[in-house]
């Protein structure tokens, strides 16, 4: 069974990804979750037309001891100590 990985920067529209699946004969599409902007549901609706399937793969969750949501509230804590 031969593997292949394309590295290419998208966002690509669902037509790119069907035309790139059909030219190498994708069965496999692997592929870090990417939401809205990471063109994730043109590759699912890309997959299902030709018939291919798709994974995604999603960063696990960490729990940190103290998080921060932004700079201010970092400082603050910071000089408090």
């Amino acid at each position: 069974m031969l593997f292949r990985s394309i590295a290419m920067q998208g966002p690509f529209s669902k037509e790119l990804n069907i035309a790139m699946m059909k030219q190498l004969n994708i069965k496999y599409l692997v592929s870090k979750k990417g939401g809205n902007t990471g063109g994730e549901q043109e590759k699912i609706d890309a997959t299902k037309e030709v018939g291919a399937i798709s994974l995604f793969l999603s960063k696990p969750i960490i729990e940190y001891p103290i998080f921060f949501e932004n700079i201010d509230i970092l400082l603050k804590y910071l000089l408090k100590r």
